[in-house]
């Protein structure tokens, strides 16, 4: 059958094992074989279905668990986000030290990654990116999707951080001094290292100068020239 998956001709192939599982309707590797079939002829529906009887004959299987897994995928290839997000989720609640926890964490960020909306939208999907992602690099540092979960959890950072910013921004523009100042340190102390950080501090800094409260803001203002020149102030 392989030849023929090789050539596409996956009519074939599927003819082939589904005329296996016929004979054993619930032989577990004719069930995988067939699942993987349909997933690379593009047949998911039939593919979440093999890969469903896998998981309610053998529950207690590592062929369940990782069929579990390929439903996630193939509900994120999809791009049915949150289909794929329960998946996951359940995954790693319901198999805490399984080895595909970390690909779990993973996958979970990205499907809320992937909803990610501009800074003035409704970011409750950026939040969610950001859970899983360090959720991830908290439990698993070393593994190999720890570096690119990083440059994802500093974008998700970086644009709850911005959220933050531009309403101290309008406050700023406002007069409201001590509204401003509150929300700058917000985003200072719930991400500290947003790219705009020496901007913030500088407006968390002139905020409090405007406030008459200037040995605040002199140290405000020396430490927001202490990130250096890569730093825009």
């Amino acid at each position: 059958t392989q030849v023929w998956m090789d050539s596409g001709q996956f009519e074939k192939a599927i003819a082939f094992w589904q005329a296996q599982l016929d004979k054993d309707p619930s032989n577990r590797d004719v069930l995988i074989k067939l699942a993987n079939i349909n997933r690379q002829a593009g047949d998911y529906p039939k593919a979440i279905e093999s890969f469903q009887e896998v998981i309610d004959n053998y529950p207690y299987s590592e062929y369940s668990l990782l069929s579990e897994l390929a439903i996630a995928d193939i509900h994120f290839d999809r791009e049915n986000y949150e289909e794929a997000s329960s998946y996951y989720h359940d995954f790693v609640e319901l198999h805490p030290n399984h080895p595909k926890v970390a690909y779990a964490l993973y996958r979970n960020g990205l499907c809320s990654y992937n909803q990610m909306r501009a800074a003035d939208r409704d970011q409750a999907p950026t939040r969610e990116a950001a859970a899983q992602f360090r959720a991830l690099l908290e439990r698993f540092p070393s593994s190999e999707m720890a570096p690119d979960a990083r440059v994802r959890l500093a974008e998700a950072e970086g644009r709850l951080a911005k959220q933050i910013i531009e309403i101290a921004d309008f406050y700023y523009s406002q007069h409201d001094y001590h509204a401003a100042a509150r929300r700058s340190r917000l985003a200072l102390t719930s991400y500290p290292s947003h790219p705009d950080r020496a901007r913030t501090m500088v407006m968390l800094g002139v905020s409090l100068s405007r406030l008459r409260l200037h040995g605040e803001a002199e140290g405000t203002l020396r430490r927001a020239l202490e990130f250096g020149p890569d730093e825009e102030v």
